[in-house]
């Protein structure tokens, strides 16, 4: 429960707090008084746990509210790749995650200093669902192990692709291996683009069709492959636009 609260919006961590206690102090005890001589006994121990799960799930849509504060300064401080790679693996996830976030995906973390099953970041969005490798590096090239390991990862997970994200480079077997799969290899220089999109992406423009917020992304098919735009929120039920700067 806590979990789920920190990946939440605030808003619907909130709507899960009141929905927890009022289920626990209200609904299940009317539930089981109905249930006979030993449902009423234990009508009222629902009522004692309502405020400690309600109260932990509160604490974890907090937490929520202050990671993502902390996400939002450790992007802001970014000025390019140099900056980029002298962050601890421990921020470059983060990092990673929150630039994401500002295309309009929803982030999952899933790294961290314990097994993660070879997946960091878990990302959901209109182009379906995608795990996300990160490697910090400050020199080096990654190679086709690293690279054939995700793919087999993606696999497992049942995932719609996959990307290896890393600050330095790729060797010309890893790209080759990838060339023609769903897997997406971003390494510094693509990195720093992505960081400077995030960058653009925080000053969220509304959408000039339905006015609601729009999202920061990138055409991957068609004549306009490779450039990024402001594209609505609530895209395929509205289709509104607008072209980068």
């Amino acid at each position: 429960m806590y979990e789920t609260c920190v990946e939440l919006p605030f808003r619907y961590a909130l709507l899960v707090v009141i929905f927890l206690f009022l289920a626990l102090y209200f609904a299940v005890p009317a539930l089981l008084t109905r249930m006979g001589v030993w449902g009423v006994a234990f009508a009222s121990i629902p009522r004692v746990f309502a405020p400690l799960l309600s109260g932990v799930a509160l604490l974890g849509g907090l937490a929520g509210i202050l990671r993502r504060v902390d996400w939002r300064s450790l992007l802001s401080r970014q000025s390019g790749l140099t900056s980029i790679r002298a962050e601890s693996w421990q921020d470059f996830e983060p990092l990673i995650a929150e630039a994401y976030r500002r295309r309009g995906y929803r982030v999952k973390m899933r790294g961290g200093p314990g097994a993660d099953g070879g997946v960091d970041l878990e990302l959901e969005g209109q182009d379906g669902r995608i795990v996300v490798q990160c490697k910090q590096r400050t020199r080096g090239t990654i190679g086709v192990e690293v690279v054939r390991a995700l793919f087999g990862v993606m696999i497992h997970e049942t995932a719609d692709r996959a990307i290896l994200v890393t600050s330095a480079s790729f060797t010309d077997a890893a790209r080759a291996f990838a060339a023609n799969k769903p897997i997406e290899l971003i390494d510094g220089k693509a990195l720093a683009r992505l960081i400077r999109e995030a960058h653009v992406a925080a000053e969220t423009p509304p959408c000039p069709k339905c006015g609601k917020p729009m999202v920061w992304r990138t055409a991957r098919k068609g004549g306009h492959a490779g450039e990024s735009f402001w594209g609505c929120s609530t895209y395929p039920a509205c289709k509104g636009l607008r072209l980068a700067a």
